[in-house]
């Protein structure tokens, strides 16, 4: 189990989910979640990790690292808009972040199979697309059928195709609405934060 507080680079990224949530929208400051809850900024964990090793083009990194109150880790990463253009950068972004992680901590790929969850949470309701580009539809009724029948089956409806991470190098992989991040794990965190 890692202790944030045992690494400086963790340990000076500090923040509130919240802030690693922000985006800007057309000139306006957006959140996709209102959670107060700590955890590490892993975009400013990036820019300290690199900002000594003189690379040609910095590598790309998720919005935040959590660990629950059982040393759980959970990458989480934000995305508002059409998800069809932001599958590359998504995939991307969690390699990266993954390697960093785990030069950090001196643990393997093993270590981040067996305690380290991805989480996306989405909103497409931001950014849609131009009427002349092609867009892959998502119907709510269709992905309510699959993920009704996976959850039957004690599987998790993982969208965007992001399911070859799960068990391979992360535990595993969720693909979350905004409300569905709330219900299902913003609302845990803040309740362990309280205790």
């Amino acid at each position: 189990m890692i202790q944030i507080n045992e690494y400086e680079i963790l340990r000076n990224a500090i923040c509130s989910l919240k802030e690693t949530s922000k985006s800007n929208h057309n000139g306006n400051m957006l959140y996709m979640t209102e959670s107060e809850v700590t955890v590490v900024n892993f975009d400013d964990v990036k820019d300290q990790y690199v900002s000594t090793l003189s690379v040609p083009e910095a590598p790309k990194s998720n919005d935040a690292l959590f660990v629950d109150k059982e040393g759980e880790l959970f990458f989480v990463e934000f995305k508002a808009g059409n998800m069809e253009k932001k599958i590359y950068p998504v995939r991307k972004k969690l390699f990266d972040s993954l390697l960093i992680l785990t030069d950090i901590i001196s643990k393997g790929i093993s270590y981040t199979r067996e305690h380290l969850s991805y989480i996306l949470v989405y909103d497409e309701t931001l950014n849609q697309s131009q009427e002349d580009e092609v867009v892959y539809q998502v119907t709510p009724s269709r992905e309510k059928m699959n993920s009704r029948y996976l959850k039957k089956g004690g599987r998790e409806f993982i969208r965007f195709n992001l399911h070859s991470f799960h068990r391979l190098y992360v535990k595993h992989v969720f693909t979350l609405s905004r409300e569905e991040f709330k219900e299902r794990f913003t609302r845990k965190w803040e309740a362990e934060a309280n205790c």
